[in-house]
């Protein structure tokens, strides 16, 4: 199980620390709006990656953002200043220069994050949709559309699939076409030979004039692979590109930090401006700095930039080998020389004898029939994965309609989609009703085991009574579940402070706008200073520009 033990926000000048969760249902409350119980659900979202929802007037560029995270009895801290993010886990300090290279620590140390097919090729989903399974923003929610600037919907249904090993890739719809395509040529070739017994002393007539005419609809799909597969390789180079100046940025810090150990260990560095003899290094769009001149410190950014270069080292091959693939097929494909009859009897002694014509037409034969068991096994697996999906999404549909029952009148309309159509949106209360169904219901089904994150879980005046039924609905699952609302005047604050299912956080002393102060500056700070940052004299933590 992962939950969340606490968040931090701050610069050094200001800041707030949350700790005070628990494992089981939390509720963040107050009697009024705007004292930071938004800016504290999108804090813990935004340390995991997600795309920040701030509200208007906060301007999250200014602060850093920490969240502990238990993950199975382990801890882990991640700190995020804007895309730039610093993992501290048993003791050893991990930069990650932007989001992306943050997913793969997610990949490998907390949940494993599945491919889709998007634009004709396998792309790992990122953060800012797979945390849309189980948080629920206050601001910019939609039933039917997703908060991402490149993935939608459809990305966010074939995600579920693919951590149901139900992918497209399992498809292998590729896979069928390049055998029909061989299919489709071993037939051409065998027609060929077949004319050739009575053509073959015609020498100059061309193979193709003897040959069947590709059928139209072969011809759309030779166009079709062609278009895609110059759209992978463009963006297979594009990638490669990028990781390849990633590399080299890599390997120049590394031979400067090797070269700044080396120095250190037969005398003293110092600053030709201060004379101190504390060394920083600021990694590339950061608005921090790492302590170096702690050995150990140093040796862990040392171990880590060598591990980032071996990681791309890694996927520079594997995009090698993918091009390589990719080109080779294209070069295949758009080889199209007019063969003549001539040209086949310059490369032999003699003529084809129909006996050897119908050797070969019995080799292909076999090879047809191979192929088309092949593809009817193909067809059967799609067919079977296709069912399963199907099954999958029947699944979901019906948890969403039992949370619906439970919270609401079950004369509603049932839900029978995960999203709406955009000309028939859920407002109200309706919203965060449907919303939580589908969060319940992807808990249950996944069985993702990650903290689930309401914001405003109330909104749209839910009533007393479907609120009621809502927190018990929730209470069925087995995540922490961290949710926020602001009650009325005359519910009062003892609305949720005497509610056993529930562990309550009061925020009504709070000032309005206000949640940053000085108050936790220096605890913010001894944390901060757990990732190897340093702070300038002035408490600003950008200490080197």
């Amino acid at each position: 199980m992962i939950k969340v033990d606490a968040v931090y926000i701050g610069n050094g000048k200001e800041s707030f620390i949350e700790d005070n969760f628990e494992s089981g249902m939390n509720v963040i409350f107050s009697d009024d709006n705007d004292v930071g119980k938004t800016i504290v659900m999108q804090s813990i979202m935004y340390g995991l990656g997600a795309v920040p929802i701030f509200p208007k007037g906060f301007d999250f560029r200014h602060y850093f953002y920490i969240v502990k995270l238990d993950n199975n009895g382990t801890e882990i801290e991640i700190l995020r200043d804007k895309n730039t993010f610093i993992v501290l886990k048993n003791q050893r300090i991990l930069p990650f220069e932007s989001v992306k290279a943050f997913q793969q620590f997610w990949n490998q140390n907390i949940t494993q994050l599945p491919e889709i097919i998007k634009d004709s090729r396998p792309v790992q989903v990122g953060l800012e949709l797979y945390t849309q399974i189980f948080f629920v923003a206050q601001d910019k929610r939609n039933s039917s559309r997703v908060n991402s600037s490149w993935f939608n919907k459809h990305d966010f249904v074939e995600m579920l699939y693919g951590i149901k090993k139900l992918n497209a890739n399992s498809l292998d719809s590729k896979q069928i076409s390049e055998l029909k395509q061989q299919q489709a040529s071993l037939k051409s070739e065998k027609s060929d030979l077949l004319k050739q017994v009575k053509v073959i002393r015609e020498i100059g007539t061309p193979v193709s004039f003897i040959s069947p005419t590709a059928d139209a609809n072969e011809q759309d799909e030779l166009l079709q692979r062609l278009n895609a597969l110059k759209k992978e390789i463009a963006g297979l180079r594009k990638e490669r590109n990028h990781d390849l100046a990633r590399k080299t940025k890599n390997e120049t810090v590394l031979s400067e930090l090797i070269s700044l150990n080396r120095d250190i260990s037969v005398g003293s560095v110092l600053c030709l401006n201060c004379g101190s003899k504390n060394v920083g290094y600021k990694p590339q769009n950061a608005d921090y700095v790492f302590d170096i001149t702690t050995a150990s410190v140093r040796k862990q950014i040392i171990d880590s930039v060598q591990q980032k270069i071996e990681y791309y080292d890694d996927r520079i091959n594997s995009i090698n080998a993918q091009l390589r693939k990719s080109q080779d097929e294209l070069e295949n494909l758009l080889v199209d020389k007019e063969v003549t009859l001539a040209d086949i009897v310059s490369t032999q002694d003699d003529y084809l004898s129909e006996r050897e014509i119908d050797l070969k037409i019995g080799t292909i034969n076999s090879e047809l029939e191979d192929i088309k068991r092949k593809i009817e096994t193909k067809k059967q697996v799609s067919d079977q994965t296709q069912k399963n999906r199907e099954n999958f999404m029947d699944t979901l549909l019906s948890d969403m309609n039992y949370a619906r029952k439970k919270f609401s009148d079950e004369n509603e309309k049932e839900y029978n989609a995960l999203f709406t159509t955009e000309d028939n949106v859920y407002s109200g209360s309706e919203l965060p009703e449907f919303l939580t169904a589908r969060v319940y219901a992807l808990a249950k089904e996944l069985h993702h085991n990650l903290p689930i994150v309401i914001d405003s879980f109330r909104e749209g005046e839910l009533s007393t009574g479907r609120e009621n039924n809502l927190i018990d609905l929730l209470g069925e699952l087995s995540n922490q579940i961290i949710l926020t609302a602001t009650v009325k005047k005359e519910e009062g604050t003892a609305k949720y402070s005497h509610d056993l299912r529930l562990h309550a956080i009061n925020y009504s002393g709070h000032t309005k706008n206000k949640i940053l102060t000085s108050k936790d500056n220096e605890e913010f700070k001894a944390e901060v200073k757990k990732f190897g940052i340093v702070f300038s004299e002035d408490s600003d933590i950008t200490s080197l520009n």
